[in-house]
């Protein structure tokens, strides 16, 4: 029987073995539509649209996670948002920038388009801006100095907290170029303008600034008040007497910091403010304040400590360094319109001294402009914003930035932002920040913190494997893994001038606030523009700011200033808190005389 031939296999192709994958329903829907695509179907350009409608909807693919980094088409989406709100110009939709753009309109988005990046557009500025940075990173040279002036650059009013001295020289000259009315608060500074505290109260009854002046002067002049260290019971009941003297302060002749030195030094404070109360020589309103003290006036101790709150207060005051500009008519601009700048500095030598009234200032002006619907937006930039106290500052970025507020804190890590405010207001001051730049912080939890805060991204490893023997072949695998979209270690090792930005118009896909990470270059013209301006600082602007302050101002000497005190003294002691029943023999002129105010302020 003549054998069966056996089936012929092509043996020159080798067998190849390839992971099985199950038919999805995009295969089958693309075999049944294969003949529509021919050339003689007509279907093509049919074809080519269902193609594309399959791979959407079948291609698609569980993720993991979802971030991502802002693209080209984020960017543009950003700059198209900025361009609208420069040229409408509203209260509550701000725009500001780093690095002065050199075009416009289509430009200026085909510019960004083509992926150069010369401006970094910073859309919805009134949401909140933080920049977190160490010392030496660029916090301020790569963003807050470049918002300032793009700030000028819009005739936006502006106030600066100026701590280290700088932003001073570095934006007062190029402001004036812009036709700005400039400012400066600078106790203990020869070119300061006065700002009398007692011109924030209408009148005598202004319970609500008295409260303000009194909670903030308090928390910014005792260590440790942030976090609670102090008595909570001595804490109120000073704020509620600091609030009584200043409304009391504000009925009389004297309507300055050094008749509010005179009350609180007055002997028997205590006595003297329950005789008037019993009697009503007292005001209702500050009567109210008042009797946080005079319900305890026979308890000496409990009065004293009450009392040596509140003089601790103002005690480092009451000096001819700072009397100058704390006392006399106000010239500097308490309503902020139009092309005004106001700067506050700190002098670096007294700083523990003077930071409770300029904070005091810097928080009566913000309620004072921001507490109704502005007109125009009204730029406040606060670099190390954490050397000053502001307990109202969660609700200024929460509740003003609709009446026009666009804030900018700046600070070095969290570590240095919880200790002065804590962990929970840290977390509030964060939350109500929209947008974010992120330098290096130098600080192992802060880059954590902000990793965790970035999320992750999904990351795709494909692996071929080769199969040897019998049944050789190659296999492809796909496997979904997940890292931090900024890795801690990454922010800690930012250069100067590189940074992490976040900002809610940079959206896309049904996203917003989608982060990217990019190295700021500031231009040529706007280095420039700094350099004349710290030049015509040191040479023409402070002389003038000198000169101006010295035909405004009182000069106080030291026998005007022992003159102006013994006068109020008399009037306390005599007309507005007397002594109607006393068995004191103690005549208040004359220990005023015989004791310095130091004495004073310890023997309370």
């Amino acid at each position: 029987m003549p054998t069966q031939p056996s089936p012929k296999t092509n043996d020159s192709t080798p067998s190849q073995a390839t992971t099985a994958q199950p038919r999805s329903l995009t295969q089958d829907a693309l075999n049944g539509l294969a003949p529509l695509l021919r050339w003689d179907s007509g279907g093509l350009l049919f074809g080519c649209l269902v193609l594309a409608l399959l791979m959407a909807i079948g291609g698609r693919k569980k993720h993991l996670v979802f971030g991502r980094k802002a693209g080209v088409w984020e960017k543009l989406a950003a700059t198209r948002r900025a361009e609208q709100q420069m040229w409408k110009r509203q209260h509550n939709r701000v725009t500001l920038y780093v690095g002065t753009p050199r075009n416009r309109g289509l430009a200026a988005q085909l510019t960004t388009l083509m992926g150069q990046l010369p401006t970094l557009y910073v859309p919805n500025a009134n949401e909140g801006i933080t920049v977190c940075g160490g010392p030496g990173k660029g916090k301020s040279y790569a963003s807050i100095d470049p918002l300032i002036r793009s700030s000028l650059d819009q005739g936006f009013p502006t106030m600066i907290y100026d701590y280290k001295g700088e932003q001073l020289r570095r934006h007062v000259a190029y402001a004036v170029t812009k036709g700005y009315e400039v400012a400066v608060f600078a106790p203990g500074f020869d070119y300061s303008s006065v700002c009398n505290p007692l011109d924030f109260l209408e009148d005598e009854v202004d319970s609500t600034m008295a409260k303000q002046f009194a909670i903030t002067m308090n928390r910014n002049s005792k260590a440790g008040e942030a976090s609670g260290k102090q008595d909570e019971y001595f804490k109120q009941a000073g704020d509620l007497l600091v609030q009584a003297v200043l409304m009391l302060a504000k009925g009389t002749p004297y309507q300055d910091l050094t008749m509010v030195w005179a009350i609180l030094s007055c002997p028997d404070l205590a006595r003297r403010m329950l005789d008037a109360q019993t009697h009503g020589e007292l005001d209702v309103w500050a009567s109210i304040s008042a009797t946080a003290l005079t319900s305890v006036a026979h308890a000496e101790q409990t009065g004293g400590g009450i009392i040596s709150t509140a003089v601790a207060t103002f005690a480092p005051l009451i000096d001819k360094k700072f009397l100058t500009c704390l006392c006399g008519k106000t010239t500097l601009p308490l309503d902020l319109v139009g092309k005004r700048l106001i700067v506050f500095q700190l002098d670096q030598r007294t700083r523990d001294v003077i930071a409770p009234i300029v904070a005091t200032i810097l928080n009566l002006l913000v309620v004072r402009n921001l507490s109704e619907r502005r007109k125009e937006p009204l730029i406040l930039a606060m670099d190390e914003f954490p050397t000053l106290y502001l307990q109202a500052i969660v609700q200024w970025a929460n509740e003003y930035r609709e009446n026009g507020l666009a804030l900018i804190l700046g600070y070095q890590n969290y570590a240095q932002l919880e200790n002065k405010y804590g962990k929970e207001m840290t977390q509030s001051i964060l939350a109500a920040c929209a947008t974010q730049f992120i330098f290096n912080p130098q600080h192992e939890e802060s880059a954590q913190r902000y990793s965790k805060y970035f999320g992750e991204e999904e990351v795709i490893i494909r692996a071929r494997s080769r199969n040897q023997g019998k049944s050789s072949g190659t296999s492809q695998s796909e496997q979904y893994h997940k890292r931090p979209l900024f890795e801690a270690r990454f922010l800690l090792t930012l250069p100067r001038g590189k940074c992490v930005f976040v900002n809610p118009a940079y959206q896309g896909s049904g996203e917003a606030a989608i982060p990217f990470c990019l190295d700021v270059k500031i231009p040529k013209c706007d280095d420039a523009a700094q350099q004349w301006s710290e030049e015509k600082w040191d040479t023409k602007v402070r002389q003038r700011l000198v000169d101006r302050v010295t035909r405004t101002q009182t000069n106080w000497t030291p026998e005007a200033m022992k003159s102006q005190l013994r006068e109020r003294f008399e009037f306390v002691d005599q007309i507005l808190l007397p002594m109607l029943e006393s068995d004191s023999s103690v005549d208040p002129i004359e220990k005023f005389e015989s004791t310095t105010f130091e004495e004073l302020a310890n023997n309370w």
